[in-house]
C-alpha cells in the first residue's frame, strides 16, 4: 500500500512540500478585501454593513487602499456599502477563521496581546491557509479525475502542468486571499462527483462509461450541493454546469429512443433533487445581493461592464496582454487534448469543451476582459480540471519512446511560467 501511494502521490506531495516557501499570507488587493469583509462582518458584527471594515483597511494603508474612499462615499439603494464579491470564499474560509478566533482567545487568556479584532495576523493567516488547503485538495481531486480515464504517469504530468505552468500557482501561493484557489477546488469537487458517478466499464482505462442504473438520490443531492458551492464562490462557475447538462441531454435522448418516456421519468426525481439542492445552497447569495443592492442579481457595477457580444473573445485567447494561450501556452495544448479525448469519451469531451468555449465568450463580452492587474488569465483558473483532463489525454497519446520528450516539454512550460512570474513581480511586465 505504501509503495502504491508513493507511486501515485509521491511526486505531487514532494512538489507541494517544495513549493511551500512561496506561500505569502497577506490581504492587499481590492478583490481580496471584498471577499474577506463578508466573513469578518458576519462573524464579529453580525451584519452586512462593511463601513468599519473598509475604514480599517483605508486607515491601514491610504495609498494602496485609496479606492475604498469611493465605496465609503456612496451607499447602495438599501443604504449599505457596495460589495460585488460573492460569499463563497467566506463560506470556505469560515472553519479556518473560527479556529483562528479560538486560538486568539486562548492566547489572550494566557496573556498574549494579539488583537481579537478579526483583522490581526492570525485571521489573515487563517483565510490564506484556507485557500491553500482548499487549492491543494483541488489538485488531489483533479488527479483523481484524470486517473478515471488515464494512467498514473499521464495524470501526474497533467496535474503538474496545470499546477506549475498556469496562473494557478500564483493564486495558490502568492495571492491566496483571492477567490481563485477556492473556485478551483469547488469546480474540481463538482467535476469529480459528476464523472466518478458515471461508473466504470472495466475495459482498460475507459472508466467513464455510463452506469445504466444512474445516480441515487443521495448522489444527486451531493452533486447539487457541490454545484451550489462552486456558484457561491464565483458567478462564472454557472458555466461549469454545461458538461452535466450535455451529459444528461445526450443520455436522456438515447434512453428515450431505446425505452420511451418512462426512462426519462425515472430520472426526474434525482434531477429534481439536484435542482432543489442547488437552489437552497445558492439562495443565501441572492439574499445577500438583495440586502446589499436591492436586487437579486450582481451589482449594477458588474452588469454595466458587459457587452451583448463577445467582442474581445480573440483577445481573451491570444492577446499578449493576459491572453490565455499566449500567457500559458500549455492551456492551448490542453485544449487540443480535448479533441484527443473525444475519440474515447465524446460526451465528456464535448461538455468540457463547450464549458470552456462559453467562458471565453462570456469573458470576451466583459469590458475589463484582461482581469485587471492579474497574473495571466486568472479568470480561467476555474477551468483547471478541464485543462488537466485535456493534458492527460495528450500525455496518454504519447508512445512510450516519446515520454521523456513529453516531460521535457512540460518542464519548458513550467520554466516559461516562472519567467513570467519573475518579470511580473519585478515590474518588467506592467500590472495593468
Amino acid at each position: 500500500m505504501i509503495a502504491r501511494w508513493r507511486r501515485e502521490w509521491g511526486v505531487l506531495a514532494l512538489v507541494a512540500l517544495l513549493a511551500l516557501p512561496l506561500f505569502t499570507p497577506r490581504l492587499y488587493a481590492a478583490d481580496e478585501i471584498k471577499y474577506f469583509v463578508h466573513l469578518r462582518s458576519a462573524w464579529f458584527d453580525h451584519d452586512l454593513d462593511f463601513s468599519n471594515e473598509y475604514e480599517h483597511f483605508l486607515q491601514a494603508d491610504p495609498k494602496a487602499h485609496g479606492w475604498l474612499e469611493g465605496l465609503l462615499a456612496e451607499r447602495s439603494p438599501t443604504g449599505r456599502r457596495l460589495n460585488d464579491a460573492p460569499i463563497g470564499s467566506a463560506v470556505l474560509w469560515a472553519p479556518f477563521y473560527l479556529a483562528a478566533d479560538i486560538a486568539v482567545l486562548t492566547a489572550r487568556a494566557f496573556g498574549s496581546s494579539v488583537a481579537r479584532d478579526g483583522f490581526s495576523p492570525p485571521y489573515v493567516w487563517a483565510v490564506c491557509l484556507g485557500s491553500l488547503i482548499w487549492g491543494m485538495l483541488g489538485l488531489a481531486l483533479t488527479a483523481r479525475i484524470c486517473r478515471l480515464e488515464h494512467s498514473t504517469w499521464a495524470s501526474q504530468r497533467a496535474v503538474l502542468g496545470v499546477w506549475l505552468a498556469t496562473s494557478l500557482v500564483f493564486y495558490l501561493y502568492i495571492t491566496p486571499p483571492m477567490a481563485h484557489a477556492n473556485s478551483f477546488f469547488a469546480v474540481a469537487l463538482f467535476t469529480w462527483l459528476w464523472l466518478a458517478a458515471r461508473g466504470r466499464s472495466g475495459v482498460g482505462h475507459e472508466l467513464l462509461a455510463r452506469r445504466e442504473t444512474g445516480r441515487g438520490i443521495g448522489q444527486w443531492v451531493l452533486l447539487g450541493a457541490a454545484a451550489g458551492l462552486m456558484v457561491l464562490v464565483r458567478e462564472l462557475n454557472w458555466l461549469m454546469l454545461i458538461p452535466l447538462a450535455v451529459d444528461e441531454l445526450w443520455h436522456g435522448w438515447r434512453r428515450w429512443r431505446a425505452e420511451g418516456v418512462g426512462a426519462l421519468a425515472r430520472r426526474l426525481p434525482g434531477q429534481a433533487a439536484f435542482a432543489a439542492t442547488l437552489v437552497v445552497v445558492v439562495l443565501p447569495q441572492f439574499l445577500t445581493y438583495r440586502a446589499l443592492h436591492g436586487t437579486y442579481g450582481p451589482t449594477p457595477f458588474v452588469v454595466e461592464k458587459f457587452s451583448p457580444y463577445p467582442v474581445h473573445a480573440l483577445e481573451v485567447l491570444f492577446s499578449g496582454f493576459h491572453g490565455l494561450y499566449s500567457w500559458a501556452p500549455i492551456t492551448l495544448l490542453a485544449t487540443i487534448g480535448l479533441a484527443l479525448l473525444f475519440r474515447r469519451q465524446p460526451v465528456v469531451a464535448v461538455g468540457l469543451g463547450l464549458a470552456l468555449a462559453a467562458q471565453v465568450l462570456v469573458i470576451g463580452s466583459y469590458s475589463t476582459w484582461w482581469g485587471g492587474a492579474s497574473f495571466g488569465a486568472r479568470r480561467f483558473i476555474n477551468c483547471t480540471p478541464i485543462f488537466a483532463v485535456g493534458l492527460a489525454a495528450v500525455f496518454t497519446a504519447l508512445p512510450s519512446p516519446r515520454r521523456r520528450l513529453g516531460t521535457l516539454v512540460l518542464a519548458a512550460f513550467v520554466v516559461w511560467n516562472i519567467g513570467l512570474a519573475i518579470q511580473y513581480a519585478t515590474g518588467m511586465i506592467p500590472r495593468q
